[in-house]
This record gives C-alpha cells, sequence and structure tokens, in this order.
C-alpha cells in the first residue's frame, strides 16, 4: 500500500510539471512574424518629423512561400511634425529579392513596385497625423523577372552550367534560399510654414521575411528548412511527454507488482506501458508532421 501512495504521487508531481512546461513552451514559441505586423521608427528633419513605416500580410501565420502570390501591406503613419508644415509622399519603391546565402539566386528579383501620384496637379499623396498613407503590393509567385533569369540561368546560355532545373519553391530551398527580402524607399516632399518651394527627403525599409514568416532566420531553433504547416492536430505534439511518464510509471507498477506478487499491479502496469507507448508514437507523427524537413540544409 505503501507503495502505491509513492506510485500515485509521482505520477501527480509529473504531471503538474509537464502541465507547467507545455503552457512554458507555448509561451515562448512566440515570435514577431509579418502576420502580425513590422513597425520601424524614422526621426527626420533632425527629430521634427517622426513617420512610422508599417508592413503587413494577409499570409498564412507561420508560413512564407517564394512562389506563391501573396499581398504585402505597405502604411506610413505621421507620429509627429511642425505646426503648418505639409507632407506629401511624392514616391514609393518596393523590390521583393530572392534571399539566399549562395550567390546563385541571391538578390533576383521577383516582383516590384512604384506607386506615385498619376493625375492632377498635386505633387503627392498628403499625410498627417489626421491622414495615412496606404498601398497594398500583389506578389506574383511567378513573375517576368524570376522566369526571365531562371531561364537565362539553366537555359543553354549564361555563365552558369549544370542541369536543367524546373523553377519550384523545393529548388530553390535546395539553392539556399531562405525567405524573401523586402527593399522599401519611400521620397517624401516636405514644406514648412513660410517656404515657397518643397524640399525631398528620402529613407529607406530593408527588411527578410523567412520561410517561417518571421524576421529571425531560427526564431526557437527552427531551421529555415524547416516548413511550418497548420494542422487539425498541429498543437498534440507535446504528448510525447506524458507517454512516457506513463511508460515509466508502468514500468515502475510491472516492477513492484513482481515484487509483491501483485497480478493486479502488472496488468495497469502493463497497461500503462502500452498506452505510454501509444502515446509516445503519436507525439512523435504530430511533431514530425509539422517540422517535416523537406530539403538538406546547405551550408553558406
Amino acid at each position: 500500500m505503501k507503495n502505491r501512495k509513492i506510485t500515485i504521487v509521482v505520477i501527480g508531481w509529473l504531471l503538474v510539471t509537464i502541465i507547467a512546461q507545455v503552457s512554458e513552451v507555448k509561451a515562448t514559441t512566440e515570435f514577431p512574424t509579418l502576420r502580425n505586423g513590422l513597425t520601424v521608427r524614422h526621426e527626420l528633419e533632425g527629430g521634427l518629423i517622426i513617420v512610422n513605416a508599417f508592413y503587413n500580410t494577409d499570409y498564412a501565420q507561420g508560413q512564407w512561400e517564394i512562389t506563391d502570390n501573396k499581398n504585402v501591406g505597405i502604411y506610413l503613419f505621421v507620429e509627429k511634425q511642425p505646426e503648418n508644415t505639409t507632407i506629401l509622399v511624392e514616391h514609393v519603391h518596393v523590390d521583393c529579392l530572392i534571399c539566399s546565402n549562395r550567390s546563385e539566386i541571391n538578390g533576383i528579383k521577383q516582383d516590384g513596385m512604384d506607386d506615385a501620384m498619376h493625375v492632377g496637379t498635386q505633387a503627392g499623396f498628403y499625410v498627417s497625423p489626421q491622414y495615412s498613407y496606404s498601398n497594398i503590393f500583389a506578389i506574383e509567385g511567378y513573375t517576368e523577372w524570376l522566369t526571365s533569369i531562371w531561364g537565362f540561368m539553366w537555359g543553354n546560355f549564361g555563365w552558369m552550367s549544370g542541369t536543367e532545373k524546373r523553377l519550384t519553391e523545393n529548388t530553390l530551398k535546395q539553392l539556399g534560399a531562405k525567405g524573401s527580402e523586402f527593399m522599401v524607399v519611400f521620397d517624401l516632399l516636405i514644406k514648412n510654414q513660410g517656404e515657397e518651394n518643397y524640399h525631398t527627403i528620402s529613407f529607406m525599409d530593408d527588411f527578410i521575411v523567412y520561410f517561417n514568416g518571421g524576421f529571425q532566420e531560427n526564431p526557437g531553433s527552427q531551421s529555415e528548412t524547416k516548413t511550418i504547416t497548420t494542422y487539425p492536430w498541429s498543437d498534440w505534439g507535446w504528448i510525447f511527454w506524458p507517454g512516457l511518464v506513463l511508460l515509466f510509471v508502468g514500468i515502475l507498477a510491472c516492477y513492484y507488482g513482481s515484487e509483491e506478487c501483485s497480478a493486479a499491479v502488472q496488468f495497469i502496469g502493463i497497461i500503462l506501458i502500452a498506452a505510454g507507448i501509444i502515446l509516445m508514437f503519436a507525439g512523435a507523427i504530430c511533431y514530425i508532421g509539422i517540422n517535416k524537413v523537406e530539403v538538406p540544409k546547405v551550408s553558406s
């Protein structure tokens, strides 16, 4: 009876420990993503003007594919400006490039966008603390730039040599692709009180979105060669650990049952061992499904 009480106490302690660890892991696996948005603060004119550029996407959380069509929102918010100062967004230029740790495809332009006033006499888009600039950069997965340079690289001309490779997401990853690099240039026109003409000021934001949708290459020790896919059972990888506990407790029960010659305790131990193995197997499947390695990691 004493051994049974000790076993129950150990099981309870282990379960409480596992629940606490699972909650902690879920809290620490969250990281900044383009889905949640990226804000870049710019102090201009010696800090007299402060603007915030904001970028986000409607793409699936935790994922990013180079060859898929997607949208990126581009916004500019004026946080601070002198009284009676006029600010116009004269021009916005955006490039979406392939980011790779291999020079063969690093920097290849996939898509681009230019935005400016095309009609009327106004020189640009008016912005102020009350009015912001907003635009949507619709990125095509297979653009003319990308397919043209790909044919140049792997066709019968160009400097590269090798077997012709079809342009796919996996092929890009095999060539060391890590995600997409965005280069955004804002050209502003500014006219202060008492000035007759505008003067210009420019600034640029440069950031990389990796295959996990984040801005860090390996958040949570997850390699860029792993694809995070949303499954109905995507959060069930943790059941491996309760399975391990059940297996351990089942082994103890069989051991104590054999010492006390208790068939009932041994039978319970066998059930716990079987349940533990099933949970460990199911948890391993969930983990492998979530973190499926598609291609070997290419060293830089």
